[in-house]
């Protein structure tokens, strides 16, 4: 009677182990997406729980960290996928525990306003990537920017508005400062 009761108990998980397995690889896969293609095999997926803390999904080996970014309280859909530097994980954690606490546009960027002032807003890796994904991965378009956190056209010799054919400063003079760079 146990060995029927096990075999029945068993044979009743296995179709929710699978379904749950294919549910994890399809997750990462769309985390996956902003990835460039000689970087997704190692890198790193993460998720979020609900105080917007990082959760390691898949632990990588390269230093770049991806995860699917869809849902997220005030982003609406915009993007699907972004990845990092691992070196940014402060950064990252900090802007998802934003959109949780603020759960608008308005109230995130009045909180990470707030943290610019205070001083205790986390800080990008000068020089890292950012890529963003948005939309499915048959119609969707990457976009990739480079972190220079308060870098200004006065101390970098790079235009703060926005350009078409170079590169530009977005967010000149603060933390989020980025290299925009058009059709990359």
């Amino acid at each position: 009677m146990r060995k029927v009761a096990l075999f029945a108990l068993v044979f009743a998980a296995v179709p929710f182990a699978v379904d749950a397995q294919s549910m994890d690889q399809a997750a990462i896969d769309r985390a996956l997406l902003a990835a460039p293609a000689n970087l997704k095999e190692e890198a790193a997926v993460i998720s979020f729980d609900s105080n917007g803390r990082i959760v390691v999904v898949r632990e990588g080996s390269n230093g770049l960290m991806c995860w699917d970014s869809s849902n997220e309280p005030g982003r609406q859909g915009n993007w699907t996928s972004q990845c990092t530097s691992e070196l940014n994980r402060a950064r990252v954690e900090q802007n998802h525990q934003f959109s949780h606490r603020g759960r608008t546009n308005e109230a995130i960027q009045e909180l990470i306003d707030e943290a610019e002032l205070d001083g205790s807003r986390a800080v990008p890796a000068y020089g890292s990537m950012y890529y963003h994904w948005r939309g499915d991965a048959e119609t969707g378009g990457s976009h990739t920017n480079i972190a220079v956190p308060y870098a200004t056209e006065a101390n970098s010799q790079i235009p703060e508005s926005r350009r078409n054919d170079a590169m530009w400063i977005m967010d000149a003079g603060t933390s989020a400062a980025h290299l925009m760079i058009p059709g990359f």
